[in-house]
């Protein structure tokens, strides 16, 4: 079986999701043309030559100026689609799996939607999307041309991958009435017994909460981590001796965090670029994570909080509800309020027990739901069954 993956072969996400099915006849066509992950083990195509790192950097600077262009003028998007026919036809794949939709945007979106209805008669290659975080609830908001194209894609589509109920539910609402294969998530199946040497210290006693930084002020349309930074400096007579690591944190996050931190006397500590396991180290020493996005899907760092031990303090929203009940296994807030969010980090400092009850439901959640083995099975599955029943 041969699958054209069209994704970032930068993504983490992907690089998990397609190192499920090894044994496969692999290509990577890349959607930013960025440098790939040390970890991506199969051939990378693209229009924009090179994956160094001196090439990518160029080949970012490329890729802006297009997608300007393209907008002003949209042939330019004809060479895309004669590179993806070339690539699809001299490759001859049984099945295009499309990992993201936002991610991948137009000018590997269009070429897609056009090979696809270049089939006419013939079924393949087989077409399989897979929605990603604000694929659908979002990204089609953004204006009529993101709204079109996501229409366009699922009029097209085979079969359809979700992550939650409601992306499920938009994918319908888009003119989806392909197969839909099943909610999994982007990131694939979580190996448990490797998590494990992450996860020493019984979660109430650590000295850490995880703070993941995106905030709008830096560009983050969906970020509020500045509101949590605000709560955690009013209530710093509680923080003494705790570590606030903060992830991904853009200049405004590191601005307000080096005023407070020496006023307030707050141990903050922004974590740069770090390995991912380096990332489920610091998870792994905190004892509450704190995520407030105000959209989003199920997010890869949530699941790796739950397996760890570190209580989730998340914005309330519909895909998360399915694996968080407020003040059972997590804590439910607003990310607009400041207040909310402070009282939920001050019920959880204060109240150990509860941050350990939650741990061990959270751990028998991801056991029985998203086991590595599992999830494994189920993708190897699917592409089994897509490949012999159509």
């Amino acid at each position: 079986m041969k699958i054209i993956f069209v994704a970032n072969p930068a993504s983490i996400h992907a690089i998990r999701w397609i190192q499920q099915i090894s044994g496969y006849d692999i290509i990577i066509y890349s959607s930013n043309n960025c440098y790939c992950n040390p970890d991506f083990k199969y051939p990378v195509y693209s229009p924009l030559p090179g994956q160094n790192k001196f090439l990518c950097f160029i080949n970012r600077l490329i890729f802006k100026l297009i997608l300007y262009i393209q907008k002003k003028f949209t042939w330019i998007s004809v060479v895309f689609d004669i590179y993806f026919y070339i690539l699809v036809f001299y490759l001859k794949p049984d099945i295009i799996h499309t990992l993201g939709i936002n991610n991948n945007w137009n000018i590997c979106l269009h070429p897609e939607i056009k090979v696809i209805k270049s089939r006419k008669n013939r079924k393949k290659p087989i077409w399989i999307v897979s929605s990603w975080g604000t694929d659908l609830d979002l990204f089609p908001n953004l204006g009529r041309q993101n709204y079109n194209l996501v229409k366009s894609i699922f009029l097209k589509t085979d079969f359809y991958i979700s992550e939650c109920h409601r992306d499920f539910s938009l994918a319908k609402k888009f003119g989806f009435q392909g197969e839909f294969l099943g909610f999994l998530p982007a990131f694939g199946g979580i190996d448990i017994e490797n998590m494990n040497q992450y996860s020493t210290i019984p979660p109430k006693n650590r000295n850490g909460i995880f703070l993941k930084g995106r905030d709008i002020s830096d560009g983050d349309i969906v970020g509020r981590g500045l509101n949590a930074i605000k709560a955690l400096n009013s209530i710093q007579e509680h923080l003494l001796n705790l570590d606030i690591f903060i992830a991904q944190s853009g200049p405004n996050i590191h601005n307000e965090v080096s005023r407070q931190k020496e006023k307030l006397g707050i141990n903050y500590e922004e974590l740069g670029y770090l390995r991912y396991e380096e990332i489920l180290q610091k998870i792994g020493l905190s004892k509450i994570f704190i995520s407030l996005t105000v959209n989003d899907g199920l997010p890869g760092s949530l699941i790796e909080a739950m397996i760890l031990g570190a209580l989730p303090i998340h914005s309330n929203l519909d895909p998360i509800r399915e694996w968080i009940e407020h003040g059972i296994n997590g804590l439910l807030v607003n990310p607009e309020n400041i207040d909310d969010v402070r009282g939920a980090i001050l019920f959880a400092i204060n109240n150990p027990s509860f941050i350990e009850k939650a741990a061990h439901i959270n751990k028998k959640i991801i056991e029985d739901r998203l086991s590595y083995y599992t999830i494994r099975k189920r993708v190897i599955e699917i592409y089994e069954q897509v490949i012999h029943n159509y």
